[in-house]
């Protein structure tokens, strides 16, 4: 059935699946199921893949704005110091230094009013659904937005 599966293409052009259609609609039929399942696996795996990937994505955005929001990074620092232009950069260099430019901009944005900045907004929504995990109590979390 696997065969079949993944060289249906091919298998489609053959004599021997001429004669099941006209012999043995039947089994025909079960071999369809087959491939439409075997499809549908795919792309549930494809998915749930997608949807790892994009979790994983924002657990690190996360756990670098808490960072850079604590502990600083190389160009933000947290709201009561600068940033330490000695610092060495985290070990998820290119989240944490993409991160740093947006809050950079988000600080500094223009065009926030009336949903005018998508990178605004992102950053916006990212200091959001921090406030909604967070764990600490209002008067220790160090991020903008952040608290229970």
């Amino acid at each position: 059935m696997r065969l079949i599966s993944n060289s249906f293409k091919a298998v489609e052009e053959t004599e021997a699946w001429k004669f099941l259609q006209n012999n043995d609609p039947y089994l025909e039929l079960e071999i369809l199921k087959f491939i439409n399942e075997a499809e549908l696996r795919k792309k549930k795996t494809r998915k749930h893949l997608q949807e790892q990937s994009l979790y994983f994505q924002l657990n690190e955005a996360m756990d670098c704005l808490q960072h850079i929001c604590t502990e600083g990074s190389t160009s933000v620092g947290p709201y009561d110091k600068e940033p330490s232009k000695n610092r060495a950069p985290c070990s998820k260099f290119s989240t944490c230094e993409g991160l740093q430019h947006s809050i950079q901009h988000f600080a500094n944005c223009k065009k926030r009013v009336n949903g005018g900045c998508v990178r605004y907004k992102h950053m916006w929504q990212l200091f959001k659904l921090h406030s909604s995990i967070c764990e600490s109590p209002d008067s220790t979390c160090r991020v903008p937005c952040a608290g229970n």
